[in-house]
C-alpha cells in the first residue's frame, strides 16, 4: 500500500510487503545511538561534551558514550517473543567512511562523486533513523489504511488490520528505513552544497541535527525534524558537519564550484536556534564556547547566499524530484545513490 503519509512526502509504505536485509540481524544491542557518536565526538573537549536539555536539566558535560542514547532503540521485537538487531552494524559501517571524509573535508572540497555519495548517504540515514522519523512511520500507516478504506470500501476490516500490523512490526519499519536510504541520499546528494566555516567552534547540534527548512510564502516558517510537507518541499537543508562547519544544500541552479564561505554571526545564531529547536531531549556544543541562538522562527540562508528573490522550486529542484519520483515508481530496492550528470542536463535545456 502506498502512501503519502502524514506529510504529503513520496515515501512509500507497503502493507504486506516486507523485504528481508537478514543478513544484518546479528548482535543485540541493549542501548542504541540516535546520532553517532564518533560524530559527537567533534564537540568534545578532554572527552567531554558540552549539553543542553529539554524540558528537564541534567549533566553540563557528558562523554559522547553517554548522549543521544535510546534504550533499544533499534532492536526488533518479533512476534514469536525473541530480539534480533537489523540497524546497528549496518549503521556503524555507513557511519565509520562518512567520518573520515567529515574530519577531512577542508582538505578533500569540492568533493568527488564517491565521498558525496558516502556523505549524502549519511546523512539520509540520519534522517531515517531519527524519532521524528519513527512517529512520520507511524501516522503514515494509518493515513495509508484510511485512505484504502476509503477508496476500496469493499475491502475486508481484518486484512486492513492484519497488514497494517504487519507493517507495524520493527523488522518492517527497519526495512523500510534501509529500503529509502539510497532515495532521501539521491535527493541531497544533487542538490548545491556549500560550505560555511566559523573561525571558532560555535556551532550547536543536537539528537535531530538534520535541519530541513519547508518552503514557505513567507521567509520565517516553522521547522520540523521530519517536514509537514515532506523532504522534497524544503528551501534548504542543513547539517552541522562539526563545531566549526555546517553544510548546507539549497536547490539553486548554479552549477559552478562548490564553495567554502565565512559564516557570519547571524548565521550561527540562526543555526544554533534551529538544531535547539528540533531537538527531542538534548542539543550539544563544544564545551570551551558558550552557545549563541536565535530564538523564534528563523530565516532560510538561501536568500542571503543566493539573493532575495531566490525560488526554492527550480530546475534543479525539477529534476531531483522526477529522479527520486522515478526510483519510487520502479518500485524496486535501489542499491545506489543516484548522481545527475549537470553538465548533460545543463547542454539538453
Amino acid at each position: 500500500m502506498e502512501s503519502e503519509g502524514a506529510d504529503g512526502s513520496w515515501v512509500v509504505v507497503k502493507l504486506g510487503s516486507v523485504a528481508g536485509v537478514s543478513s544484518w540481524r546479528m548482535a543485540k544491542h541493549r542501548h542504541s545511538h540516535i546520532v553517532a557518536r564518533s560524530h559527537l565526538r567533534e564537540w568534545a573537549h578532554e572527552g567531554k561534551v558540552g549539553v543542553g536539555w529539554i524540558d528537564r536539566d541534567g549533566p553540563e558535560l557528558l562523554p559522547p558514550a553517554e548522549i543521544a542514547v535510546r534504550r533499544g532503540f533499534y532492536r526488533e521485537q518479533h512476534p514469536d517473543g525473541s530480539t534480533s538487531d537489523v540497524l546497528d552494524p549496518a549503521m556503524s559501517r555507513v557511519e565509520g567512511a562518512a567520518i573520515e571524509i567529515i574530519r577531512d573535508l577542508e582538505n578533500r572540497w569540492p568533493l568527488d562523486p564517491s565521498a558525496r555519495s558516502c556523505l549524502a548517504e549519511y546523512m539520509a540515514l540520519q534522517i531515517l533513523r531519527s524519532p521524528a522519523w519513527r512517529e512520520w512511520y507511524s501516522q503514515a500507516i494509518g493515513v495509508a489504511t484510511d485512505k484504502i478504506r476509503a477508496t476500496d470500501p469493499e475491502r475486508k476490516p481484518h486484512v486492513l488490520r492484519g497488514a497494517a500490523a504487519l507493517m507495524e512490526l520493527d523488522t518492517a519499519r527497519h526495512d523500510l528505513l534501509v529500503g529509502n536510504v539510497p532515495r532521501i541520499g539521491t535527493l541531497l546528494a544533487n542538490m548545491r552544497w556549500t560550505i560555511l566555516r566559523c573561525g571558532k567552534p560555535r556551532l550547536a547540534t543536537s539528537d535531530h541535527p538534520v535541519v530541513p527548512v519547508p518552503f514557505s510564502a513567507e521567509r520565517l516558517m516553522p521547522m520540523a525534524a521530519f517536514p509537514p510537507q515532506g523532504l522534497m518541499y524544503t528551501s534548504e537543508i542543513r547539517f552541522a558537519l562539526s563545531p566549526r562547519l555546517l553544510l548546507l544544500l539549497t536547490w539553486a541552479d548554479d552549477f559552478a564550484p562548490e564553495q567554502i564561505v565565512k559564516m557570519s554571526h547571524a548565521q550561527v545564531r540562526n543555526h544554533n536556534g534551529s538544531v535547539i529547536a528540533l531537538a527531542e531531549k538534548q542539543w550539544f556544543h563544544h564545551p570551551l564556547h558558550a552557545v549563541e541562538q536565535l530564538h523564534g522562527l528563523c530565516e532560510p540562508f538561501c536568500f542571503t547566499l543566493h539573493g532575495p528573490n531566490h525560488l526554492p522550486q527550480t530546475k534543479r529542484w525539477a529534476c531531483v524530484k522526477q529522479t527520486v519520483d522515478q526510483m519510487v515508481e520502479d518500485d524496486e530496492e535501489a542499491k545506489a545513490i543516484a548522481l545527475i550528470e549537470w553538465d548533460r542536463v545543463k547542454s539538453a535545456a
